[in-house]
């Protein structure tokens, strides 16, 4: 008897590919499925006078936002945008200042989120991007985070 059959199938379903029995692990987060879930939200974005001043995937989990400084200019509006792989059920943004006071925040109930913001004045600010619940027994997922001005 061997073992390498076996042992195919389980590197296969822990980097998310399809094993020989047509499953899919889905507690792989997937930054790649995440970045493209936001780049087809950013692609509108692009006719409305929107420009894209960056993009930042990462992995996450339950209770470990990413935060993201980000420097506003005065009368420039910011749009920020978060989406999830399919293993968040829901994933909201904060946006705090430098003293950690709370400036506004959205949470979607869902995999994908935004806020638009103007700047009033020139300053720093923290973006604070948590995904708040996970489908199954997935433990992190992939998040993709764009922040847009015009």
């Amino acid at each position: 008897m061997t073992l390498l059959p076996l042992t195919f199938s389980i590197l296969l379903i822990a980097c998310g590919q399809k094993n020989p029995a047509n499953q899919t692990s889905s507690l792989v987060a997937s930054e790649e499925k995440a970045q493209e879930r936001l780049e087809s939200k950013l692609g509108s974005t692009y006719e409305k006078g929107w420009n894209l001043r960056t993009v930042q995937t990462s992995k996450q989990s339950l209770g470990k936002p990413k935060v993201f400084r980000v420097t506003l200019l005065s009368g420039n509006d910011y749009r920020f945008l978060a989406t999830t792989d399919e293993n968040a059920q829901d994933i909201a943004l904060s946006i705090v200042d430098k003293d950690g006071v709370p400036l506004t925040s959205h949470d979607s109930g869902g995999n994908e989120v935004d806020i638009t913001v103007k700047a009033k004045s020139s300053q720093s600010v923290y973006l604070a991007a948590a995904v708040e619940s996970m489908n199954g027994s997935a433990n992190e997922s992939g998040v993709a985070v764009g922040v847009m001005y015009k």
